[in-house]
């Protein structure tokens, strides 16, 4: 969509293998191979490209959570100066107890140890002790519930 809105802009969306193909079928349906591309992988491992003049993290960087840093110093590396990465996640306060709603699917993982949960912050956070500059965060009221939306500049 962001795309199809300016005329010139070309993207690529990249995500695992199985959601990279279904990403495919849906930029065929709407006549975009031209101007974007789908690419499959796992970002915490594998190259994701470089020459980037934004780059949208879209509820995913909670996979990171154990080595944020390490995967924003690559996501810095990959953004042209001048260029952006947002990053639109759950900003977990309240002792991480809110927004509730992602509560609901994180009780399975929590009961079996594993934790995923961002605090409000930890990303914004990152991005500033990776390089960026000119942080700015919100959080966004969502069909989803809250959302927390960090934007970054690199110059």
């Amino acid at each position: 969509y962001i795309v199809s809105e300016h005329k010139t802009m070309k993207g690529v969306v990249y995500d695992r293998d199985p959601v990279a193909a279904v990403a495919g079928e849906f930029i065929k349906n709407y006549g975009m191979e031209d101007r974007v591309g789908a690419v499959g992988g796992n970002y915490l491992v594998d190259d994701f490209g470089s020459g980037y003049d934004l780059v949208w993290a879209s509820a995913t960087l909670n996979f990171a959570r154990n080595d944020l840093d390490c995967l924003i110093t690559r996501i810095f590396s990959s953004i042209n100066n001048g260029g952006y990465f947002l990053s639109f996640q759950e900003g977990m306060t309240a002792e991480m107890t809110r927004p509730d709603n992602m509560l609901d699917w994180l009780g399975s993982l929590l009961s079996a140890g594993v934790d995923f949960r961002l605090a409000q912050g930890e990303v914004a956070d990152s991005m500033l002790r990776c390089g960026f500059s000119h942080v700015r965060s919100m959080t966004l009221s969502t069909p989803m519930g809250q959302m927390d939306l960090d934007i970054a500049r690199k110059h």
